[in-house]
């Protein structure tokens, strides 16, 4: 999951379902685009440098911009294919498998963004990023459910259902957790790749962006929501993170309209 982190998707190439016959067999020649495939009710192999990877209905297969690889059908069937670009900070240059436990949640989000896909409408753009992060967001959700650490589930949980409180920090997260703060950053740090701050300052600034792409509250209630009781700080770790002050973020990509 780490190596999805920098994910910055600029543009939905295209949305289909292709349909592969058994024994059938694809050579794929320098890919154009970044790409997820998910099994609908089939299964197939991509071969990379020597690795086999499997698409089907319990793993979410990311295949890489600019790769040439070898598609095998195994078992005949319809699979869910999202072709995406992204900013240059992302790279990914080998197949990347992710285990789900919901297929048809994903499924149906896709099935949604598949119909979207096929009509010109203005709102089509950002309904169908908004619909790819929440795919995203889904799977970074399964995967913190199949968290490693009890421990860290429990801390998690707790920061997320606090998140309004300005006084949340290591210390009262890892006493909810039940252990010492130096022994949960430890435990943290080796499940996400991140300090529990870094995490916490991410899941603020999502919401931070959520709620400014809704355009309901001010911006003094989104920083307050938000955890944060600096307004100034707010924006200094806002623009830090997005590019944008929470002002501009707002006229950007308040969606009124749509």
């Amino acid at each position: 999951m780490n190596r999805l982190k920098n994910l910055a998707a600029t543009e939905i190439s295209g949305v289909y379902t292709p349909t592969y016959f058994e024994k059938e067999i694809i050579h794929m020649k320098n890919r154009a685009w970044y790409g997820i495939s998910l099994a609908i009710d089939g299964e197939i192999a991509y071969t990379l440098n020597g690795k086999t990877y499997i698409s089907n209905k319990n793993t979410m297969i990311f295949l890489p911009k600019g790769a040439s690889y070898k598609l095998d059908c195994y078992k005949p069937g319809r699979f869910a294919l999202v072709n995406f670009l992204c900013d240059e900070k992302f790279n990914l240059d080998e197949f990347l498998a992710i285990p789900i436990n919901d297929a048809e949640g994903f499924l149906h989000i896709f099935k949604v963004m598949e119909n979207l896909f096929l009509f010109e409408a203005p709102s089509k753009k950002f309904e169908l990023m908004s619909l790819f992060y929440s795919m995203l967001g889904k799977l970074y959700t399964s995967a913190e459910k199949k968290c490693s650490y009890p421990i860290i589930k429990a801390g998690t949980e707790y920061m997320e259902n606090n998140l309004s409180n300005p006084e949340l920090n290591n210390d009262n997260i890892a006493r909810a957790a039940g252990v010492s703060e130096i022994y949960f950053r430890k435990l943290f740090k080796k499940q996400f790749g991140a300090t529990p701050h870094a995490y916490m300052q991410q899941i603020r600034i999502n919401k931070a962006r959520a709620m400014l792409e809704n355009g309901v509250a001010q911006i003094d209630d989104v920083c307050s929501s938000c955890g944060y009781n600096n307004i100034y700080y707010f924006f200094k770790v806002f623009k830090e993170k997005t590019g944008y002050t929470p002002t501009e973020y707002r006229e950007k990509y308040f969606r009124k309209n749509l």
